[in-house]
Formats: C-alpha cells, sequence, structure tokens
C-alpha cells in the first residue's frame, strides 16, 4: 500500500480517541496527542447515519479465518500476531482459537454500524486550529480524519468433552444451529430465531465480550439472541446514540501538511514488508496453533494409560510444549521489533525472511510434527494384562529410541505409527504378544531392543538376562538412595542418561557395590558409549593393564558419598589415611592415595556436575578423551538405570 500518500482504515478493536488524534501506522499505535490546538467548529465535522447489521459466526478453528471474517486487514493482522496491538479485554474474541480438539467453541459476533464522523479536511481555515509541532512530530505519520460508530458484541459458547469426537458432533450443530436465525435491517435491527428450545446446548458456559455491557447472565442460546435484540437499545444510551468506536479513517500527516501549505522539516520514511511476507507470519502462527492443539490432543489421547507409561516417556511431550511456549514468545518478540525497524526503514525485508527461515528450520511444531496430525486413536488399558506384563510388552512394542529434545518427534512418531497398525477399530489393545523382539533388561525405559542386544554383545553373552535394581528418576539421585538399592549386588550394568542432550553411556563390572570407600580391580570391566554427540555408534572401551606395582587402574571405586565411580588410577602414595574428599576436578584422596575416575558421578547428580576424566583406566579408542561421551567434562543426569546380571 502507499501508507505515505493514501487514505487507511484501522479497526478500534477497544480503542477510543478522537478527530484529530495523531497515529503512528509503524507501530499501528496512537501517539497520544491531536493534532488540533483547539476544539474545532460543530460544522467541520459531519455525522452521517450508515445503519448495518450482520452477524458472524466463528468456529475459532483458525486466527486466519477470524481476522479474514472480520475484515482485518493484512498490515493489522501481522500487527496483532506480532502482539503490537493488546487484543484483551473487550476485544478479546479475537483471540479464542482452540488449542485442543476436544473443547467445543463457537463464537457469535454480531456486528453493528450506526454513525460516521468526517473531517471536512478542504476547510480553508482548518490550518489555523492546527499544530506546527504536530505536524513535525515523529513519532506519528497519520491523524484520524473519520470515525465509525456502532458495537461489536460477541457471544462465546465453550465446553469441554470428553473425546474429539463428540467435539467435533456438538461443534458442528451449534454452528448450523447458530447459522439459522435471520437478520433484519431495520431501525431496531431485529434477531429472529426459529428453532428455540433447543435442549443439546444446556451444558455450554457462555461469555460475553465487545463494545456493550451485558447485565443479563445467559443460560441458553436462545437467551443469547434476547440479549442480541437489546443491543441497538443499549447502544442509545452510549456517547450520543452513537455507541462505541469500530474503525478510524486516517489520513497521512504528510498530506496535510501540503494541504495546511506548510513544508515539513522531517522525513518520515514509512514503509511496509510485502504481501508475501505478510503471509508467511499469518501461516507461522497458524503452525504454532495446529503445533499447541497436536500436543494437546495426544496428552488427552494417552490419559487412560497415564499411570502405566513412564512419566518421562510423557515427558517428551511436556517439554516439547513448553519449547513450543518458549519458541512463540521469542519468534513473536521478534517480529514485533522487526516489523516496526521495517516500517521505519530501519531493517530491510530480508531481516524478516531470515527469522521466518530460522524458525521454519528450528520449528519445534514443525512438520515433523504432522506424523500424528490424524488424530490418535489409542486403545484403554483394561481386560486381561496386569501392569508389569502391560508395560513390559509395552516398552518393547514402542522401545525408547535414542532420541534428544530436539528429536523427540521421532519417538512421538514411533508410537503414532505402531498404534495405528496395531489398534482395530474396536479400540482393544493390539496384540502384542507376538513381537519378535526379544527384551533382555527388564524394568526400564531408557534402552531400545537394539541398545540391549549390544549391551549382551559387549559382555560376550547375547542371552542374558537383566533386572532393573535402581532408577534415579523413581529411587532417588542422592548417594544415599543409590547405595540402598545396589550395595551387596553384581554384577551390574551402569546406564547414565545425561541432560540436556539424553546422551546415553556407562559402564559394567563384576564386583558387588559397597560404601567401604574402596578401589576394585576387575579385568572384565568396560565403559561404553550407546549415543553421543560425535555420531559414532555403539562403542565398548575395556579396561587397560596396571603400569606397575604402584600405578595401577581399577575398575572401580566404592564411596559412601558418591554415586557409582568408574576407573581411577593411582599416582603414588602419599603420606596419611584414605580420607576422600570430592571437588569440581574430580576424586581425589586429602592426604592419602590420589586418583582421578573416568566416570564420577556425585551426589545429588540430578543437580550437581558430575565429572568425566578419561582416559584413566580404559582405554580411549575413539580419541575424543573428555569429551567422549557428552562432549564436555562435566555433565548432569536426566536418569540411571543398574541392572543386575541374573
Amino acid at each position: 500500500m502507499s501508507v505515505n500518500n493514501e487514505t487507511i482504515g484501522r479497526q478500534a478493536i477497544g480503542r477510543h480517541e478522537f478527530i484529530g488524534s495523531l497515529y503512528d501506522i509503524r507501530s499501528d499505535r496512537f501517539e497520544g496527542r491531536n493534532l488540533f490546538n483547539r476544539e474545532l467548529p460543530l460544522s467541520y465535522i459531519s455525522t452521517t447515519d450508515c445503519a448495518y447489521t450482520t452477524y458472524i459466526v466463528d468456529e475459532n478453528e483458525s486466527q486466519k479465518d477470524t481476522f479474514n471474517k472480520l475484515n482485518i486487514d493484512a498490515s493489522m493482522k501481522v500487527s496483532l500476531l506480532a502482539g503490537l496491538l493488546n487484543v484483551e479485554g473487550s476485544a478479546k474474541y479475537l483471540n479464542q482459537t482452540k488449542t485442543d480438539s476436544r473443547t467445543v467453541r463457537v463464537t457469535h459476533i454480531l456486528q453493528l454500524k450506526t454513525k460516521k464522523q468526517h473531517l471536512h479536511i478542504s476547510m480553508a481555515d482548518l490550518y489555523n486550529y492546527s499544530s506546527t509541532d504536530a505536524l513535525e512530530n515523529p513519532n506519528a505519520t497519520h491523524c484520524v480524519i473519520g470515525i465509525t460508530w456502532g458495537a461489536n458484541v460477541a457471544a462465546t459458547f465453550e465446553e469441554i468433552l470428553d473425546t474429539s469426537e463428540a467435539a467435533e458432533e456438538i461443534q458442528g450443530q451449534l454452528s448450523a444451529y447458530l447459522k439459522k436465525p435471520t437478520m433484519t435491517v431495520s431501525g431496531d435491527a431485529k434477531l429472529l430465531n426459529t428453532n428455540q428450545g433447543n435442549s443439546k446446548f444446556r451444558s455450554l458456559k457462555i461469555s460475553f465480550s465487545g463494545d456493550v455491557l451485558i447485565k443479563d447472565v445467559p443460560h441458553t442460546v436462545e437467551d443469547v439472541f434476547n440479549i442480541f435484540r437489546k443491543v441497538p437499545s443499549e447502544l442509545e444510551k452510549l456517547n450520543d446514540g452513537k455507541g462505541q468506536q469500530l474503525e478510524f479513517e486516517l489520513y497521512p500527516l504528510k498530506r496535510m501538511a501540503e494541504i495546511f501549505n506548510h513544508k515539513l522539516l522531517i522525513d518520515r520514511i514509512i514503509k511496509d514488508a510485502s504481501i508475501f511476507i505478510l503471509n508467511r507470519v499469518e501461516d507461522i502462527f497458524e503452525q504454532m496453533i495446529q503445533g499447541q492443539r497436536m500436543l494437546n490432543d495426544f496428552l488427552d489421547s494417552i490419559k487412560p494409560w497415564k499411570d502405566w507409561i513412564p512419566s518421562n516417556w510423557i515427558e517428551v511431550i511436556t517439554v516439547k510444549q513448553a519449547n513450543l511456549k518458549i519458541k512463540q514468545s521469542d519468534t513473536q518478540h521478534g517480529l514485533a521489533t522487526l516489523l516496526e525497524q521495517i516500517r521505519r526503514g530501519e531493517a530491510v525485508e530480508e531481516k524478516m525472511a531470515e527469522l521466518l527461515d530460522n524458525f521454519g528450520q528450528n520449528n519445534p511444531c514443525s512438520v515433523s510434527l504432522s506424523s500424528f496430525t490424524c488424530r490418535i486413536t489409542l486403545f484403554s488399558p483394561t481386560g486381561e494384562m496386569d501392569k508389569e506384563a502391560f508395560l513390559a510388552e509395552f516398552q518393547q512394542l514402542f522401545p525408547r529410541t535414542r532420541w534428544r529434545l530436539n528429536s523427540s518427534d521421532n519417538f512421538v512418531s514411533d508410537i503414532t505409527h505402531k498404534c495405528r497398525e496395531e489398534a482395530n477399530t474396536s479400540n482393544q489393545k493390539p496384540n502384542i504378544a507376538g513381537s519378535k523382539d526379544k527384551t533382555f533388561f527388564h524394568g526400564g525405559n531408557l534402552l531400545t531392543i537394539e541398545q540391549q542386544q549390544k549391551l549382551n554383545e559387549f559382555l560376550g553373552k547375547n542371552e542374558a538376562q537383566w533386572k532393573l535394581i535402581y532408577k534415579a528418576q523413581q529411587d532417588g539421585f542422592a548417594d544415599k538412595d543409590f547405595h540402598r538399592q545396589c550395595d551387596g549386588k553384581g554384577p551390574t550394568m551402569t546406564v547414565i542418561k545425561s541432560k540436556p542432550d539424553g546422551y546415553l553411556f556407562g559402564g559394567y563390572t563384576v564386583c558387588p557395590w559397597s560404601s567401604d570407600n574402596g578401589r576394585k580391580t576387575d579385568s572384565t570391566a568396560f565403559l561404553f558409549t550407546l549415543t553421543n554427540p560425535h555420531g559414532e555408534e555403539m562403542t565398548k572401551f575395556d579396561i587397560g593393564q596396571h603400569f606397575s606395582d604402584t600405578h595401577k587402574k581399577f575398575s572401580a571405586y566404592h564411596y559412601n558419598h558418591s554415586g557409582p565411580i568408574f576407573g581411577g588410577v593411582t599416582l603414588g602414595l602419599l603420606s596419611g589415611g584414605l580420607a576422600l574428599a570430592f571437588s569440581s576436578y574430580g576424586l581425589y584422596g586429602a592426604a592419602a592415595n590420589r586418583l582421578s575416575a573416568d566416570i564420577c558421578v556425585q551426589n545429588n547428580c540430578d543437580l550437581a556436575k558430575s565429572t568425566i576424566d578419561f582416559p584413566q583406566a580404559f582405554n580411549d579408542t575413539l580419541g575424543y578423551g573428555n569429551a567422549t561421551f557428552t562432549g564436555a567434562r562435566e555433565f548432569t543426569c536426566d536418569d540411571i538405570e543398574l541392572y543386575q546380571l541374573n
């Protein structure tokens, strides 16, 4: 649009201004001052009737559709989406798009126009009433020369049902029912409904927003129609019968200065993003809403299984929800800043394109979520299986792959795909008993079948069976929790999951764990990496040979104030006893034999930093040193699982 020279329109959306109010279309905000420094004669402003009545039924499925139905132009849409304009309060009906499929939400909007005021800008002495400072105001681009009056009143019907199918049915029936009233445009704008007493919608919650204070409390759809009939008479009480402000007609200050024969001393730069960019912004916010809806629907779908599925599996989705909210907030803030800069000529449109491209590449609600855009039909965990059998077979059917937070869509996709393959039309449990993949590590959820097989291969016992004896997320991350569950038990396989990236690594040792503060020697011990930041395959690290009688390598250190400690090398005898202490640089002997561990898991390891000083006792065959397992020397634990060999 040629914003420098043409009259443009802007919806009021709850704002109240005056003829002559200064407006900055670059920020879509009123500046707070007026072009005129004294009251204009009444003859300079004409007021005409513009009686118009219509209604809109909005199913709140799409923000884009809502804006289109209300005839909001592309430039203002983006200002609303980017948060340059507040749509709370009387204009909250603009921002009620559904974010799940179990919600019934339909908004019935009554739009009435009553009067239109218009400033006669061609009046010969209008300049005498103007302010030169206002014409030169760098924070304004336009002024109000016209105001359309009337009211927008929105009634929103809402209910949350048990299933998306039930919500879809009621939503369709309600929308059709609301479209039956006929509207006649006459002096009192009548609403007629031919289908009274429909009881299907009695349980719907009804709320009002808009430009008229509704004092009545509606309980039915018919009550809403009756309230709508009263709106015209309520408008007669507002602003001399005009109602509330609906739209502003804005005129460029540059043109106004030309009419006043005033030579401007400032050069306002007013630009706008192309329609292509504006459409991309609109589409991105549609993706965000769709992403919210899909994530919420997924969590609703697995509610019957909530007590049976490990909580950290569900965490995949809740983390993605949090990431989506953060990404939406950051994107909105970035768009708001950049949009205003582009309109001021302080940034080029390519910057906006770059921001949008970056969102597309790192979008937590991107096309990868389309793997479950169709509603997931999950089966209820009832029937012959008990909880333990269900969990064992569920984990076997849906092995938790080596996802990280930024790739958790793969896990969700696996669940969705297999649910669709196995679930039948009666929504019974799938036949999972015949799975070909054999489980070797029982009770945990960190390992896939492939990873279980690989660990047994490392051990040299392909059919070895293991039982879970300690899981940090369930038993606790403190040293006492580890020793309570593990002391006296061996041989064991320890699997550590780091955060935030979710790398899997750990170690095997024959020696039963204890709290005796002593070194352990085990020639069969090994460390391993299952997933790592280097993209390396699953790798085993064997223990090395002793350097000498006083310079030894040991497989583990048992310390009552830590979690599992793997490896270490004695560096020579110091004076004193064997009291040990931890520091940020690893495990040391205080006035004792000094040691440094390959993997040292600290007390409260979900919060405290654990350390890697690799290689010490074990052989580094990949060459990454301390960075082998997590990419850094220090790490915190998201979970630990210890399995005892049966």
